[in-house]
């Protein structure tokens, strides 16, 4: 992703809301990623925290995402995949509904795709908030909800007391992860503006690969499933 964490990197720096740490897991690629992220942390000057979370060699999503669960601290997560970008006020409005909804378990943004169409939108779809469990899980097990995990702010102590973490060595690791949260979520939060941006012209990310590669996408829902 050397095209494109500067843009995924200062997008967060960049935030209205700066009591947070960010955490980069240096997966090992064979790109100049790692490097050019030091470099623009090297720079900043702001509030947030920013910390890289070496690895030994290559493990994919899934294992850097478990390393970023074990190392998080803070009261609330969210995943930004390397790629994407935040919108600039992203976090003080997420932050905005667990202020609002106190215990809230799921705040989810709007998301915003290439050259501005819609990925996916709330507008008139949702309430602002809902502790109706039933609701909630139909919601996402339709998928009516983003399976994605990112654009979702998380509330950590709710993933760390059912020991939650990402199937490792499958493509499609959202679905598993999602459906696991699900069983636990009491209550979510809606916000309207958006939140994310979401790319969708990286030829080396996950979703073109699945596109490429449907044997090991097929292999990876049937292991997700049962």
């Amino acid at each position: 992703v050397e095209n494109y964490i500067e843009d995924c990197l200062k997008s967060i720096m960049d935030q209205t809301f700066s009591d947070f740490e960010c955490l980069i897991v240096d997966d090992c690629g064979e790109d100049s990623s790692i490097d050019v992220a030091r470099s623009i942390i090297s720079e900043y000057t702001g509030n947030a925290s920013f910390e890289i979370i070496e690895s030994e060699k290559n493990g994919g999503i899934s294992v850097a995402r478990n390393k970023g669960l074990k190392r998080a601290t803070g009261e609330f997560l969210m995943f930004v995949d390397s790629d994407d970008k935040l919108c600039p006020n992203a976090l003080e409005l997420l932050v905005a509904m667990t202020e609002k909804y106190p215990g809230v378990d799921l705040v989810q943004g709007n998301i915003l795709c290439d050259r501005n169409s819609k990925y996916w939108n709330i507008a008139g779809r949702f309430p602002e908030f809902s502790s109706n469990r039933y609701w909630i899980r139909e919601q996402i097990l339709l998928w009516h909800i983003p399976i994605s995990v990112w654009g979702k702010l998380y509330r950590r102590d709710l993933i760390v007391s059912n020991d939650l973490t990402f199937m490792e060595g499958y493509m499609h690791e959202d679905v598993a992860w999602l459906f696991d949260f699900q069983k636990y979520i009491s209550s979510i939060a809606f916000v309207e503006d958006m939140c994310y941006y979401y790319r969708t012209d990286n030829c080396s990310s996950m979703m073109h690969n699945a596109n490429k590669d449907r044997t090991y996408s097929l292999l990876s829902y049937l292991a997700l499933y049962k």
